[in-house]
C-alpha cells in the first residue's frame, strides 16, 4: 500500500482480510447480485415497447453499478463505493418511474436530448472549447442541434431539465431511496464536504484531527453495503413489475430476510 497504494499487487492479501470481516454482509450482496443477473437473463423485451426498453437498460446499468460498488467495498474504497451506490439509486429511482408510467419514457427522451443540446451549444460557444473545434467539428454540432430541433422542437425552449428526481421519487414510490441514499452519501462520500474529508483523518473523539489517511477503510462497511442492497432490491422490485415471467419471488423473500438479518 505505501508504495502502490491501491493498485498494490499484494491487495489480494488485503481483500480477503475484508471479505472475512465482513463474511455476512458479502454473502447477502452475492446472493442479490444472483437475482440480478438471473433477471438480466431472463428479460425477454419487445423492441417496440420503450417502457421494456428502457426497463432493460436501465435495470443493466443499476447491476453494473451495484457489482462496482461491491468491488470497491471489498478494497475498503468506502467512499468511492458511496458514490457509484449513489448513481445507481438514481437510476433505479428513473427505472421505479418508467415501468410505472409510459409516460416517463417521453420525459425521459426529452431529457436526454435537452442534455446533449446544451453540450453541443457549451461546446460552439464557450471557450477554451471551440477554439480547438474543427470546421468539420463545428458543422457536427449544428447538424445535431438541428435534428434535435426538428424531432423534439419542445426541447428548445426548455429551461431546465425536465427529469425531476425528486419529484419522480415521490410521485413512484422511490423517497426512501431519494432521501436516505441518494441524499446522505452526498454529505458523506460523494462531494468534497467535511462529512466526507473526514475520511481521510486521522482523529480521536476528544482531540482534533492527528493527521491524515491513505489507505482502506471498513468502519462503516456494513452499511455501506446495505445501501448498495437498497438500490438492489428497489431495481429488481420494478423489474419484476415490469416483467412478471422473470419474478424470483421465493428467493427474492430469502435475499430479503437475510438482509434484515443482518440488523443494519
Amino acid at each position: 500500500m505505501k508504495k502502490h497504494g491501491f493498485l498494490s499487487p499484494h491487495l489480494p492479501v488485503l481483500i480477503a482480510d475484508i471479505r472475512k470481516n465482513g463474511a455476512c454482509q458479502f454473502a447477502v450482496a452475492e446472493a442479490f447480485n444472483e437475482l440480478g443477473m438471473c433477471a438480466l437473463r431472463d428479460i425477454n423485451i419487445n423492441p417496440s415497447n420503450l417502457q421494456e426498453v428502457f426497463g432493460d437498460s436501465l435495470f443493466g446499468r443499476v447491476l453494473t453499478s451495484f457489482q462496482s460498488a461491491v468491488i470497491l467495498c471489498e478494497r475498503g474504497l468506502l467512499s468511492d463505493a458511496a458514490t457509484l451506490i449513489r448513481s445507481a439509486a438514481e437510476t433505479a429511482i428513473i427505472l421505479t418511474a418508467v415501468v410505472r408510467d409510459e409516460e416517463v419514457c417521453n420525459t425521459l427522451t426529452l431529457g436526454i436530448m435537452h442534455q446533449e443540446r446544451t453540450l453541443a451549444l457549451s461546446w460552439l460557444h464557450e471557450s477554451p472549447v471551440n477554439m480547438v473545434l474543427s470546421k468539420e467539428d463545428v458543422a457536427t454540432l449544428e447538424n445535431r442541434i438541428a435534428v434535435i430541433d426538428r424531432d423534439y422542437p419542445v426541447v428548445k425552449n426548455l429551461e431546465d431539465a425536465p427529469i425531476r428526481l425528486d419529484v419522480l421519487a415521490e410521485t413512484y414510490g422511490s423517497s426512501a431511496l431519494y432521501n436516505i441514499v441518494r441524499r446522505i452519501s452526498a454529505v458523506n462520500a460523494v462531494h468534497a464536504t467535511l462529512g466526507a474529508l473526514r475520511r481521510q483523518a486521522n482523529d480521536d473523539s476528544a482531540l482534533a484531527v492527528q493527521g491524515f489517511k491513505f489507505g482502506p477503510d471498513e468502519e462503516d462497511l456494513p452499511a455501506t453495503l446495505s445501501d448498495a442492497l437498497s438500490v438492489m432490491s428497489s431495481a429488481l422490485v420494478s423489474i419484476y413489475h415490469r416483467f412478471p415471467e422473470v419474478e424470483h419471488q421465493d428467493d427474492f423473500e430469502k435475499c430479503q430476510a437475510a438482509w434484515r438479518s443482518l440488523s443494519i
